[in-house]
């Protein structure tokens, strides 16, 4: 193992990347899975009907022991599970658009004007995103293709308090049809990037449509199993309505597809219990002209059909959060949640390691007094027993040995005095840094501390370090404009160094 080795692992001891797992929570139940190496580990529970209803909490006090008891499995107590929220579809709206080439810098602005034109409700009351799914060099007419999705923020809020009581962390939030077409392209067998597929998923709750063109989703319509049967306890689906469904539905979207692009669809992918495929395949040709391809994946071969939606929110999970700009209906800032549980982690460690060092420092300096003690007696009781028969070479090396004793003494009692109140020094720093600034990393030594993070604007940054002056525990404060980074969201990282002053 060479050195870089040594040194990544190093540093996810001290400063680990936690790993973002996938949590649905619908009308039938909750799962959680996460992606570790090669595997996966899945943990879920079903609800009673009526738990949630229509993409709705319904018995907040169940769904949020249900969801205490999932974490219990995953993590200890005090541990934040950072998760990709996967949100009920009942409730969401979708919609593609179409913007001018306006170049990167505007785009995020004009992208957010047409999501307010498209808006379902009024705007405030929705959390909406976007993400682009057709470039210019795609597109004939130069343009940007979008697709914008909305949900209303009172559901969104309610999972989410329900969910950090249980202590779990959103860092996105996302939707069935957009985590399943993730699956499909990156687990897929024999799935060709620059075919598009319409896709059929019978999922528990009801039935999704999807379009998937150049990797991307382009179009979903989901229907629930309550539109063929009223009966929810019962769940009787009348099989004659649902074919005649299928058989309109497949034919507007093939219709939609030859519109929207000027050819008509080839590739099909359809997913669910083999009933219902085989209902599928019964379907006239003339009405469902494609070539059927049952979807097999290549990593995760035996993950279960109702487990693939939340698989695609863990493999969403992996992507560095810098990295992420795929839509996500959060209500806060998803960076800001994903740096909670690593903080705590750390703070956790340096906890410990100091705890420990401590602890070693004062066993030590007691098994040195201890046998300091001992020589000291028995050269006591060896000179009152017989005080004539030590010569004076005798005499000087104990005399000698006592002395290299005693310095020993006094560097162990300097290394502790050296040491200084870290538990203490953390807390200080943590009090003054509340709601201002997220520390990274922290150095202490003989010239003082150094210390470095990141906050939500340079303004922030200079009140933080204004809080620290005042605090009357430092000086020699240097923050120099050198030392601050400022990024495209008008966050700011930052590195300043200070001075303990003497108490």
């Amino acid at each position: 193992m060479n050195h870089r080795e040594w040194l990544k692992k190093i540093e996810q001891i001290i400063n680990p990347t936690p790993v973002v797992g996938g949590l649905e929570i619908d009308d039938t139940g909750i799962k959680f899975l996460k992606i570790s190496g090669t595997g996966i580990k899945k943990e879920g529970l079903r609800f009673a009907p009526g738990i949630v209803q229509g993409g709705k909490i319904i018995d907040k006090n169940t769904v949020e022991s249900a969801l205490k008891a999932i974490h219990k499995k995953i993590v200890s107590e005090k541990e934040i599970v950072p998760v990709v929220f996967l949100v009920p579809s009942e409730n969401l709206y979708i919609q593609t658009f179409t913007v001018p080439n306006v170049g990167p810098d505007a785009l995020p602005e004009t992208a957010n004007l047409n999501l307010q034109i498209l808006s379902p409700l009024p705007f405030e009351k929705v959390y909406a995103s976007w993400q682009t799914i057709g470039t210019p060099e795609e597109n004939m007419d130069n343009s940007e293709e979008l697709l914008g999705a909305f949900i209303e923020k009172e559901i969104v809020d309610e999972f989410e308090k329900i969910a950090v009581r249980a202590g779990f962390s959103f860092v996105a939030v996302e939707f069935s049809a957009l985590a399943v077409s993730r699956v499909i392209i990156k687990e897929g067998v024999e799935i060709k990037k620059e075919k598009a597929y319409i896709v059929i998923f019978f999922t528990r709750g009801g039935i999704e449509m999807l379009i998937i063109k150049n990797e991307h989703l382009h179009f979903h319509r989901y229907t629930p199993w309550t539109f063929f049967s009223q009966d929810i306890k019962e769940a009787k689906i009348n099989t004659a309505h649902l074919k005649e469904f299928l058989e309109n539905e497949i034919r507007q979207i093939i219709n939609f597809y030859t519109a929207r692009w000027g050819n008509a669809p080839e590739e099909s992918i359809i997913i669910g219990e083999p009933s219902l495929l085989s209902l599928i395949k019964t379907l006239p040709k003339e009405n469902f002209p494609l070539n059927i391809k049952e979807l097999s994946l290549k990593h995760f071969p035996d993950t279960g059909i109702i487990w693939l939606s939340v698989l695609g929110s863990a493999l969403r999970g992996l992507i560095p959060r810098s990295g992420d700009t795929m839509v996500s209906l959060a209500g806060t800032s998803a960076y800001t949640n994903y740096i909670q549980p690593r903080a705590m982690h750390i703070a956790r460690f340096w906890r410990k390691f100091f705890v420990t060092s401590g602890v070693f420092f004062i066993i030590a300096w007691s098994v040195l007094n201890v046998f300091v003690m001992r020589e000291k007696n028995n050269v006591k009781k060896k000179m009152e027993n017989n005080p004539g028969a030590i010569n004076v070479e005798e005499y000087a090396q104990l005399k000698e040995r006592a002395e290299n004793l005693n310095n020993e003494i006094k560097l162990v009692s300097l290394v502790s005095a050296q040491n200084p109140e870290f538990s203490a020094l953390i807390k200080l720093i943590n009090n003054n840094a509340e709601n201002l600034a997220t520390i990274e990393h922290l150095s202490v030594s003989n010239d003082g501390i150094s210390l470095g993070g990141f906050s939500k604007s340079q303004d922030m940054v200079f009140t933080f370090k204004s809080m620290l002056e005042k605090s009357g525990s430092f000086e020699a404060i240097s923050l120099p404009l050198s030392n601050i980074k400022i990024s495209e969201d008008e966050s700011a990282r930052f590195n300043l160094t200070a001075k303990l002053k003497a108490r």
